[in-house]
């Protein structure tokens, strides 16, 4: 087994992955309190987006023959999991640091 188309998979569903989450942080961040209906268009417009995006890849990764296709999809979906548990975790901690900042006024 070669391991280079592996490594190159991999690296591939890296990039995919943190592109694609950096691009859903910033589409998110879009959104405005003020403008609710425009924020539920903006992020449904921006998740087909990410999806076509992805699907697109994913698509032209599979007839590529110098890249492992299950590498690729093992690194982008583990790399976005592991983002958004990051994600999660700072902001439940920036949730916990509010609190405890405005229980002590």
């Amino acid at each position: 087994m070669n391991v280079v188309p592996v490594i190159v998979g991999l690296a591939v569903g890296i990039a995919a992955a943190a592109m694609d989450f950096s691009l859903a942080k910033s589409i998110a961040s879009l959104i405005r309190p003020s403008t609710i209906r425009y924020g539920q268009a903006i992020v449904l417009g921006g998740f087909v987006f990410r999806f076509g995006f992805i699907g697109l890849l994913l698509w032209t990764l599979s007839r590529a023959s110098n890249v492992n296709f299950v590498a690729a999809c093992i690194g982008l979906v583990g790399t976005f999991t592991v983002l958004t548990i990051v994600q999660m975790f700072r902001t439940l901690g920036g949730i916990r640091q509010q609190k405890q900042a405005s229980d002590r006024r």
